[in-house]
């Protein structure tokens, strides 16, 4: 549902237990909005490969570790 918000510029995922796999699946139909400028995760636990593989697969991912960065 959120790949059809055209006009969408920023998309903020906080405290969201899903693994790195799973979050490339679920967001890839966001790489067509044209709008989309940044996708911030914050909050996530997960080791350097999986940040990696989100990286190539989402380049307009920002991984920040909490709200007070």
């Amino acid at each position: 549902c959120i790949a059809q918000i055209a006009s969408l510029q920023e998309l903020v995922i906080a405290d969201c237990d899903v693994d790195a796999k799973m979050l490339v699946k679920q967001l890839q139909p966001l790489k067509s909005l044209k709008n989309l400028k940044v996708m911030r995760f914050y909050n996530h636990h997960w080791q350097v490969r999986d940040v990696m593989l989100v990286n190539r697969s989402l380049p307009k991912v920002v991984f920040v570790k909490s709200f007070d960065d």
